[in-house]
């Protein structure tokens, strides 16, 4: 009698065990994940997964016509965007389906000392200007005065296509460019070639 009430006491413990123990799962899978914002605007970011497909289409044609490893096409199911700016940041989701983003998103896409163009006195960017074919598609003429990209003053936030970066060591530019018939910006490097 003894051992029959310890194994029914026992698998009624075990039952509620397992049964909060599926319900926390369950709690832990459907919760709302913390909204990521936009670095620039500080508003949440979307999916880019959700953009149309036409859309997606004309941003991975405009990758390709670079034909640079460093502007190579994206993930879209990896990706994020700013819908006030319309500007792509790609490798911000996990594999979780988490998004993080954070300003140390120039480093990730390609590692340097970046500072804003706009910051650089006249002589070094046309020393710059010197080093490229042309900075044909990049936000040259109204530029942020601040060099470090995350104190980008609010009137060049909205800016289109958005700012351009310069690690001036190796005179590499990294900025925004308008992606043809979207709204949407991608982020383009673009190495010297003297």
């Amino acid at each position: 009698m003894f051992a029959q009430e310890f194994f029914l006491t026992t698998m009624l413990i075990l039952s509620l065990i397992f049964m909060g123990l599926f319900i926390l799962l369950g709690w832990y899978v459907t919760r709302k994940p913390n909204v990521t914002k936009c670095p620039y605007t500080d508003l949440p970011l979307r999916r880019a997964s959700e953009l149309p497909f036409e859309t997606k289409k004309r941003v991975y044609y405009f990758l390709e016509k670079f034909h640079e490893y460093d502007n190579r096409p994206f993930k879209f199911n990896r990706a994020a965007f700013c819908r006030e700016t319309g500007r792509l940041f790609p490798d911000v989701i996990d594999w979780k389906g988490k998004m993080t983003i954070s300003w140390n998103f120039l480093q990730k896409r390609h590692e340097g000392t970046w500072v804003a163009w706009g910051s650089l006195t006249d002589e070094l960017k046309e020393q710059i200007r010197n080093r490229h074919i042309d900075l044909e598609g990049f936000q040259t003429a109204r530029c942020s005065k601040e060099p470090s990209p995350r104190f980008i003053e609010s009137r060049y936030v909205y800016e289109k296509p958005g700012p351009l970066y310069v690690d001036v060591d190796d005179g590499i530019l990294m900025g925004w460019m308008l992606v043809p018939e979207t709204e949407l910006e991608v982020l383009v490097i673009q190495h010297p070639i003297r």
